[in-house]
């Protein structure tokens, strides 16, 4: 049976802490509460699920939530691994759902430990990494339930507070959480494109690289080289201000042998396999771990 101060590590440990909380929650709304927070602050994959929007999707043909599933759990350990190590990559296939959990779970997450942390979304384009600040946005301004348990970090109604206050609130100049205490050049949030970099000045302890790596930016050894670059000049806007060290979480489909995420994929494995998390697309090989731990049946895998 799950204790209440017990992480789970299967679909079937989170189904028993459910039923505690539920539990709990019938005698006491504000110790479920307080169990609430704590297991969010602790556990990625808590707040993932049974707190943020874009954990609860139901799937289409099961008409269960998508993130019952040991990929999803075994992402986010890998995900909170890679953040306390310093750095990691998935480059697992298209529609795994590897965005919204660490382009936009994550971030949240950090954030929700560290309130003055200084975190940049990047994409080989800004509008693909502005599409991934909006839905880090849209949860901070819709999610009634994250509000009600971080009302002493998220705002209430932080469109209001923006206009009364003079708070940074938009995916084109970033947003600023409540629980920030520290003047800091940039945004807890902010989007940025890869190539350009950051604005001058820039300083964050995170950088999420999503969409960085493209098919037509890898064709030639030009365009492997001009990746290469605005990689590692990105990345030299590391600061660690608030937390012991940055924080590089790259989510990229490879799209070649010898492009960027091949490299970091060679390189973080050399170092320790832990830093790369990947689930293929497609499992040839019935005998495979992948086979019987990340698919419904023989065919159908989490996202269908």
């Amino acid at each position: 049976m799950t204790t209440a101060l017990e992480i789970p590590t299967t679909v079937e440990g989170y189904k028993e802490l459910e039923k505690f909380l539920d539990s709990v929650k019938q005698k006491s709304l504000d110790e479920w509460m307080d169990y609430y927070r704590m297991l969010c602050l602790e556990d990625l994959y808590f707040l993932f699920r049974y707190v943020l929007s874009i954990g609860t999707t139901i799937h289409s043909t099961f008409h269960t939530p998508i993130a019952d599933h040991p990929l999803f759990i075994d992402r986010c350990k890998a995900t909170q691994l890679h953040i306390a190590l310093g750095k990691g990559v998935d480059p697992s296939t298209r529609r795994s759902g590897k965005s919204e959990l660490r382009t936009c779970a994550a971030p949240i997450w950090i954030a929700l430990n560290n309130p003055n942390v200084a975190i940049s979304v990047i994409s080989c384009e800004k509008a693909l990494a502005l599409r991934h600040l909006r839905r880090i946005k849209n949860e901070l301004e819709q999610n009634s339930l994250l509000k009600h348990l971080f009302e002493d970090l998220l705002w209430t109604e932080p469109l209001e507070m923006a206009r009364r206050d003079g708070i940074s609130w938009s995916v084109h100049d970033g947003l600023c959480i409540r629980g920030r205490t520290i003047n800091r050049s940039n945004q807890t949030f902010e989007a940025n494109a890869l190539y350009g970099g950051g604005p001058i000045g820039s300083g964050y302890e995170v950088i999420c690289a999503d969409d960085v790596e493209r098919r037509d930016r890898v064709q030639t050894t030009e365009g492997i080289n001009e990746l290469d670059k605005a990689f590692s000049e990105a990345i030299t806007l590391l600061t660690p201000i608030v937390m012991p060290r940055p924080v590089v979480l790259v989510s990229n489909t490879r799209f070649a042998e010898g492009g960027l995420i091949q490299r970091l994929m060679d390189r973080y494995s050399a170092e320790d396999p832990r830093l790369v998390f990947m689930v293929p697309g497609e499992i040839i090989d019935e005998d495979h771990e992948y086979a019987t731990k990340y698919c419904y049946n023989e065919d159908v895998g989490p996202n269908g």
